[in-house]
Order: structure tokens, then sequence, then C-alpha cells
């Protein structure tokens, strides 16, 4: 069985298509009434929104990538508290972090990526 589509939605909710849309974006007002509709049907659905297709779209992935030295020590309670704190700010700001370590050189720094888009704030585990 195929992952719900944003036209199921549409369609369960009796809307167009460009008003669920509208809805998730907030690229236009939409009616209470109306969001309520389309909420139900997602939750009917299980509908989720894809999130490397929301990023292709909107030409923004909202991922922050975190760098850093590998430690001989491995990750410690300072390092996991930082990173705890930098995904709930992420996340309150609707971002993604995923996080990655590299072997430490002069030239290892923090950056950000593009890599995909997620609706719901997370960390992920990359090491290089």
């Amino acid at each position: 069985m195929s992952a719900p589509t944003m036209l199921e939605v549409a369609r369960r909710a009796n809307v167009a298509l460009s008003t669920v849309s509208y809805a998730l974006n907030g690229t236009r007002p939409v009616s209470e009434a109306t969001r309520r509709r389309i909420l139900q049907a997602m939750a009917e659905l299980g509908y989720q929104p894809h999130a490397l297709a929301r990023g292709l779209a909107s030409k923004r992935s909202r991922i922050i990538a975190l760098l850093f030295p590998a430690l001989p020590r491995g990750f410690g309670a300072t390092e996991l508290e930082f990173v705890t704190a930098a995904a709930e700010a992420a996340q309150g700001r609707g971002y993604h972090l995923s996080c990655g370590r590299r072997k430490a050189t002069p030239s290892a720094s923090c950056t950000s990526s593009s890599a995909r888009a997620s609706s719901t704030a997370s960390w992920s585990w990359r090491s290089a």
C-alpha cells in the first residue's frame, strides 16, 4: 500500500489540491474550518508531508548540519547537552539538525547543509 498523497487529502477534505498546499505551507490564508477539515483528512489517511519534496519545492531544506572533531574519548555529557540544546533550538525555528563528526584537523569546521527537509526537528548521527 502506497503512502497517501496531497491529492487524496484534498479529495477527502473536499477542497482543491492548492488549498491543502496553502494550509500546510501557510502561503495563503485558509479559513479555520477548512484547515480543520484538511487536518482531519490528513489524520484519517495517515498523511505525512514528504520532507524531501517540500525542500525541493521551496528550495530550502531547513536543515542545519553540525560537524565536530572526533574526540578519542567519544561523545560525552557536555557534547550531548550541546547537541540536545542545538536540536531543540533548531526545532523551535522549524529546522532539522543533522550531526556528524570528522577526524580532528585544522580545517574541520561547523557548516550548514542543504540535504533534506523535515517537518519535525530531530538529529541524526553520521560519521565521516
